[in-house]
């Protein structure tokens, strides 16, 4: 009867502090970032994973980072209040806000994500040093998104700030700048733009689509006056804004452009919507122009693809996927492929294999059936449940 008692009893440790319900709020709210393990004495990862968490506790403990953890066997309610679907569950507390860490139960992947997560995250830039801070990032297909924000002598600045901050954390892909420069946010925005407000930067391929994008004044993403007494809720609204348009609207199919493709981060990656359109005209097409259309109507239910059939004789990235997928020539075809745990469905529709010819309404309706759920697939392949 000994040892039940035992697992019951939060572990000593010199660095891990052992939350309860009685101290989890008050130690999440004194400490500006934390990391918390959610964990069951009797499951084996978390025993693998124990003397990692104290290592890395310990080498944290220099930056005065702290690492929590909480018995869920015990602590029932904070179990079911952090919707802990497994163990270990470790999520890091930014500000109050949580980040789910699913990355390497390894000491140096730990220590990395956190050092990284106390970081500024940001970088000032004036108009001299805004021009190679994009350009710098742009080159590696990362968004910009830049802050345009009050002096810091105004209540406005640290509260948007650390909310901007904590943003930037919670999306990821973002390379992110501030800046006190009214006439620079004018000079691209108009002078219609007061601040605080955003500005993405975006270098996508698509040359119809906009090459930056004039985010809402703050006030506008979420009330100003509110800000300072809910940073969280603050930062969820500009996260928001940031995922729905760091994306392109539509990705051209490329292997530099995998990560933006594939990324399970992306809002809709379970489903991508590739068309094969040969895209060589200078003039966007009718075509072009309806799927991305359909892809602003679908946004975050969806990634939309061009495999541009112009270029395949030097893209061997879609010239590959052209021959999995049984794609032969410039005929314009459009493939809906949804990933599930048990199988990937397919709903094809292509020129040569249909009585009409294709054309921009019957691309609407078959894609505008699929999110209807009135679509049946034309194939259907099992796979394995990742495990």
């Amino acid at each position: 009867m000994l040892l039940p008692l035992l697992l019951c009893i939060p572990v000593a440790s010199a660095y891990v502090y052992p939350l309860t319900t009685s101290n989890f709020s008050s130690f999440i709210e004194s400490s500006p970032i934390a990391l918390v393990e959610f964990y069951a004495p009797w499951c084996g990862h978390c025993k693998k994973l124990a003397p990692i968490y104290e290592e890395a506790a310990a080498v944290l403990a220099a930056d005065n980072i702290p690492l929590a953890s909480v018995n869920c066997v015990e602590e029932t309610s904070l179990y079911y209040k952090h919707d802990i679907q497994g163990y270990p569950t470790i999520k890091a507390f930014l500000l109050g806000e949580p980040i789910l860490y699913d990355g390497a139960r390894e000491l140096q992947d730990i220590v990395d994500f956190m050092r990284n997560m106390a970081s500024p995250g940001t970088v000032d830039v004036d108009a001299d040093g805004l021009q190679a801070f994009t350009a710098e990032h742009l080159a590696e297909n990362h968004p910009v998104m830049v802050a345009f924000l009050p002096p810091p002598s105004e209540p406005m600045h640290t509260d948007t700030l650390r909310a901007f901050q904590l943003a930037c954390k919670r999306v990821g892909i973002f390379s992110c700048g501030v800046s006190q420069n009214v006439a620079l946010l004018k000079g691209i925005a108009g002078d219609a733009m007061s601040v605080p407000s955003l500005v993405m930067l975006r270098a996508f391929e698509d040359p119809f689509e906009q090459r930056h994008l004039v985010g809402p004044s703050v006030s506008d993403l979420f009330p100003t006056e509110s800000v300072s007494n809910n940073i969280g809720a603050a930062a969820q609204a500009m996260a928001q804004w940031m995922v729905n348009y760091g994306y392109p609207e539509v990705t051209v199919f490329a292997e530099k452009n995998a990560e933006l493709m594939f990324s399970d981060k992306r809002p809709g990656f379970a489903t991508h919507i590739l068309f094969f359109f040969d895209n060589s005209s200078p003039t966007e097409t009718a075509e072009m122009k309806r799927f991305r259309e359909l892809s602003r109507r679908h946004r975050g239910e969806a990634v939309f693809i061009l495999v541009d059939t112009a270029t395949v004789d030097t893209n061997d990235y879609a010239s590959s996927v052209m021959e999995d997928l049984g794609v032969v020539g410039h005929a314009p075809t459009v493939i809906i492929i949804r990933s599930a745990k048990t199988q990937v469905e397919f709903y094809r529709l292509s020129s040569e294999s249909e009585a009409t010819s294709f054309n921009v309404d019957a691309m609407t309706t078959h894609i505008e059936s699929f999110f209807s759920n009135s679509l049946d697939p034309t194939n259907v392949v099992s796979q394995e449940p990742s495990t």
